[in-house]
């Protein structure tokens, strides 16, 4: 608990076998184990998300340790192995023990490294299998005093539900796809191959048709925002300017899903503004705001 030597065997589970390139690992029923996968690095072994609905985070926690009270209080799990790497997850923490009095450890944080309050030792855990962890943890001295650990966790990425619509006399079914905060929206919408230009659509440098590509210098990739404004970006100066007299607008390729956004979201957007024939445009829509001495 860590438990030392005389519990290293009831907590082990057979090793699992994992393919020469470490493949992610299969995993057991702690929480969000299976979203763990081992990266072989050159210089190393990496754990990282394999779900793109969920990010890393390190937080380094400090546990108190001292020759009168020596035991760490964490219980761990190997949910992987090949022998040499491994995974190596928190199960649970122990009552009344060490671990337990900073309140930090979570089930399914994997610990990356530990060292002593003073930096005098420095101990890698990450990829390491069960044995060596608590081999590594067991060696440490109690006279070292307080602990600080890195432990490496999962946290869920807010999903934004959006919904593409078409103009009516295009006759298309709405396009729904899933985007993830600092997804771009232009990259993203192309990539499920969905065409969202607007071959009529005039370029903001030059005033006639074309696509540039991405480049932020046409207004090709313009949409309009009719919900969930806020889970996009901020618009930066030539955008705003670009489409000044359409403050529902964004530039598909300026857009993306704002990278703080905390919470599930939903955005529903238009693509080819200019052609919808609805109360909220009007008859005579404008291209782009083109602003005498260019873009800022």
């Amino acid at each position: 608990m860590l438990l030392l030597a005389t519990l290293a065997a009831a907590m082990r589970l057979a090793p699992l076998r994992m393919s020469a390139r470490l493949a992610p690992l299969r995993m057991s029923e702690l929480p969000l184990a299976d979203k763990w996968a081992v990266q072989k690095l050159k210089d190393g072994v990496r754990l990282a998300s394999k779900d793109l609905h969920f990010r890393t985070e390190d937080e380094s926690i400090e546990v108190p340790r001292s020759l009168d009270s020596p035991g760490i209080g964490l219980a761990l799990e190997e949910v992987g192995s090949d022998g040499t790497v491994g995974l190596v997850l928190v199960d649970s923490v122990v009552d009344g023990g060490n671990a337990a009095s900073t309140q930090a450890f979570l089930p399914g944080d994997a610990l990356i490294s530990v060292q002593d309050s003073a930096g005098t030792v420095e101990v890698a855990l990450e990829g390491a299998t069960y044995d060596a962890t608590v081999e590594a943890l067991g060696s440490l001295d109690p006279a070292l005093g307080s602990l600080i650990f890195t432990v490496r966790r999962l946290v869920r990425q807010p999903v934004v539900s959006v919904r593409l619509q078409f103009p009516g006399e295009e006759g298309r079914a709405d396009e729904q796809l899933e985007m993830l905060p600092g997804q771009p929206l232009r990259q993203t919408i192309l990539s499920r191959g969905i065409k969202l230009n607007d071959p009529l659509a005039l370029r903001f440098d030059s005033g006639g048709p074309g696509d540039c590509g991405g480049e932020g210098c046409c207004c090709t990739c313009a949409v309009q925002v009719v919900a969930g404004l806020d889970a996009l970006n901020e618009q930066k100066s030539q955008e705003r300017q670009m489409l000044k007299k359409h403050a529902d607008w964004r530039l598909g390729c300026r857009a993306a899903i704002s990278p703080s956004l905390d919470a599930d979201s939903e955005l529903v957007i238009r693509a080819s503004p200019r052609n919808w024939n609805s109360r909220e445009l009007l008859a005579d829509v404008d291209e782009c705001e083109v602003v005498e001495g260019g873009p800022v």
